[in-house]
């Protein structure tokens, strides 16, 4: 009895507990609408569950069968108030739909993004369309679809840049296009025609690098290239004048029309000045070209002068043949204070570097040791035995002489007697030009065939007492010069002693080198060898030609 009483009250007191929450009553017709609505749901649901194991892939029809679930739960909910039990049933449905649709639109990405790997590289803007629809699908996930927990940030990231770089290509690819045919209008000389393209190209390239440069390979300082092309192109009208104007400077030259060719070069300055100021950016607008224009104005203006200096040189290279050595040295002090004069001028046209201010400084500078070089060499040098019109030096440049002509000794061993060694190809080169300066001739490295005719028969050539060879040194120390015999034409160590240094061509890496050294056994073969020029050896020395 006690049981039934309390099972009355309860039952009398439960509508107003199921809305203590919204602080209102609720009456028995309106408690059994929103009974109906949780049965409204639960059918839904049970009809969608059956509909689901039957089908394998679920219309749009069916998904609307569980939204509709869901929403009849919602309005349950609602009613009622907020009551732990229905809330974890809404919960679990709202999942549910959010798991399955989010399910589907995995289904479609993943779809559409492999089609588009496969599309990519042949139909780009299909893929383009194929990668948008799966980056819509994973947005909808993550917009909509919430509860599923399948959003992945991460994918959509990628999809995103993936989409992107499909866009930047065409835009990378075009920009190449309009700045290939922009060089051939140029080539063409169709300047109007080549500016419209470089135009357009700078302008698509502008736009991939402020929207696309993180997804693409971007060439920096492709814009400044693009840029520079056009001022190029602008200004090559202008130069195309420029290089008439030199065509015209240089056929006066040819012609020994020295003026008029001085006003030409002054034209072609102002022309390259022009592109200089109006188009800074120019490949032609380049100051070393206007140097060198100038240089060349320069050089028209005073040609007559340098031409009556180098004359004068060449009187006081016979003064130091005739041994007139103070006359030279007055001579070269006024020639160069004219040269020097000549080129502050006329700046380029003799610098410091040119072959007649080196000749003519190195002379002045070494004045005291014109008359010694000159009194020593007399017993240096006799006549070729085949070439007449030459003289070759009789033994190797000894190391005293070396040092005398250069002001430095460069050998391993240093003794004044001994041949100089440890020189390489530039070395002989240098000491040549300089010995010319002091003795007023031409001084070089012997061929190797007159350096072999020197040495004679080979019979000959390999006498112990002509030669110091391994076989009867020490194979290390060299001896002084001209301490073996002569050879049957008066010359000492062709054979022995150093190697000697030969002529070869500027452009060539190698020269010959003959006569072996004391390093060297005695053989029947004549010894040579090839060696690249910047080879030294403390066997390796040289001796001269007088011309």
């Amino acid at each position: 009895m006690v049981f039934c009483i309390l099972l009355g009250a309860w039952l009398y007191t439960s509508a107003s507990r199921s809305n203590r929450g919204s602080g209102k009553a609720v009456s028995k017709s309106q408690m059994d609408k929103i009974e109906e609505l949780k049965e409204i749901s639960e059918k839904k649901e049970a009809a969608f569950e059956e509909i689901k194991l039957k089908k394998d892939i679920l219309t749009e029809d069916d998904l609307n069968l569980l939204a509709e679930a869901v929403k009849a739960q919602e309005d349950f909910v609602s009613e009622r108030g907020a009551l732990s039990a229905d809330n974890n049933r809404l919960e679990g449905l709202r999942k549910k739909q959010h798991i399955i649709n989010a399910e589907i639109l995995r289904g479609i990405s993943r779809q559409a993004e492999e089609k588009a790997q496969r599309s990519e590289g042949t139909n780009p803007l299909e893929a383009k369309s194929l990668i948008k629809q799966a980056l819509d699908a994973e947005r909808t996930i993550q917009r909509q679809w919430i509860y599923s927990g399948m959003a992945d940030v991460g994918k959509i990231a990628r999809l995103e840049t993936r989409l992107r770089r499909i866009e930047a290509a065409p835009l990378w690819e075009k920009t190449r296009q309009c700045e290939k045919q922009a060089e051939e209008y140029f080539k063409a000389e169709n300047i109007e025609l080549a500016l419209d393209s470089i135009t357009e190209a700078i302008k698509i390239e502008t736009n991939f690098l402020e929207n696309y440069r993180d997804v693409l390979n971007t060439e920096f300082g492709r814009i400044s290239h693009l840029g520079i092309r056009k001022e190029t192109f602008i200004s090559y009208p202008v130069y195309k004048e420029l290089m008439v104007l030199v065509n015209e400077a240089e056929q006066k030259e040819k012609a020994e029309q020295w003026n008029e060719a001085e006003t030409f070069w002054d034209q072609a300055i102002a022309k390259q000045k022009l592109i200089i100021n109006k188009n800074p950016l120019s490949e032609y607008a380049n100051q070393k070209n206007n140097a060198e224009l100038e240089r060349r104005r320069n050089v028209a203006r005073t040609t007559l002068e340098v031409r009556e200096l180098k004359a004068a040189l060449a009187d006081t290279q016979a003064k130091i043949r005739e041994k007139n050595y103070d006359q030279a040295i007055e001579a070269a002090k006024k020639l160069l204070d004219a040269a020097q004069k000549l080129d502050a001028q006329s700046p380029g046209v003799l610098p410091p570097e040119s072959p007649l201010i080196q000749e003519l400084t190195f002379i002045t500078s070494r004045q005291g040791m014109i008359k010694i070089i000159n009194n020593a060499i007399e017993g240096f040098f006799i006549k070729h035995p085949v070439k007449k019109e030459i003289k070759l030096m009789r033994h190797e440049v000894p190391q005293s002489f070396y040092e005398a002509v250069m002001g430095l000794n460069p050998s391993a061993v240093v003794r004044g007697n001994l041949p100089v060694e440890s020189v390489n190809f530039e070395d002989t080169q240098k000491f040549c030009k300089q010995l010319g300066w002091l003795t007023g001739r031409k001084i070089r490295l012997p061929t190797a065939e007159e350096f072999i005719q020197a040495a004679g028969e080979n019979g000959e050539k390999n006498k112990s007492d002509q030669a110091w060879t391994f076989d009867n040194t020490d194979g290390l120390t060299t001896r002084n010069v001209a301490t073996t015999q002569v050879n049957r034409y008066g010359f000492y160590d062709l054979i022995g002693n150093v190697e000697e240094w030969t002529a070869a061509a500027p452009e060539k890496e190698e020269a010959m080198i003959l006569g072996g050294s004391v390093n060297t056994p005695t053989k029947k073969e004549f010894p040579q060898r090839k060696a690249l020029k910047r080879e030294r050896s403390r066997t390796l020395g040289f001796r001269v030609v007088q011309e």
